[in-house]
């Protein structure tokens, strides 16, 4: 395996970065293709440059996370070396938006995984977003140049969609 190619066709099989949403869409979808081997560091990264600006420009009242932990390294499908602390980390990040009433609240859907990930990477995900255990930090590491070349051009097409949305409300 290549680990510096981003991992394509895995579930759903769908989702280059340049797919942003179809027509009359545009914005409304945001993919972050990783190379194989990609860990801690990119999700840290991704959760800094890409979902806090994308939560900033949304400003949702309630979130839906579907919680997958098939990127742990120890999990046969991704190719993916992330730990408990990325899991840590992003559920940190959820329920510091919940409990500063950011949103009002977050629905979380246990999703995939497929090693002993699933079960230590809930659990760090769980007692940090209950605000049980404070994540370990991580020094961010960009996934890579594709992922900076596109990444403004998504979070400009994201703010779009939201401002059109915002103006056929009114």
């Amino acid at each position: 395996m290549n680990h510096h190619l981003p991992r394509n066709g895995i579930y759903p099989g769908t989702g280059w970065i340049t797919d942003v949403g179809g027509p009359g869409a545009e914005g409304s979808k945001i993919n972050i293709p990783l190379p194989g081997g990609a860990g801690d560091p990119e999700y840290a990264w991704i959760l800094r440059s890409v979902v806090e600006r994308a939560v900033n420009v949304v400003k949702p009242e309630l979130l839906v996370v579907f919680a997958g932990f098939d990127s742990h390294g120890e999990d046969p499908l991704t190719g993916l070396e992330v730990t408990e602390v990325t899991y840590g980390l992003y559920g940190d990040y959820i329920g510091r938006l919940v409990r500063s009433e950011t949103v009002r609240g977050a629905v979380v859907i246990l999703g995939g995984g497929y090693s002993k990930g699933l079960v230590s990477g809930f659990k760090s995900f769980a007692k940090s977003l209950l605000g049980l255990e404070k994540p370990i930090a991580v020094e961010p590491r960009t996934p890579g140049r594709l992922v900076d070349e596109h990444a403004p051009t998504i979070l400009r097409k994201l703010e779009e969609a939201v401002t059109k949305a915002r103006s056929l409300i009114r």
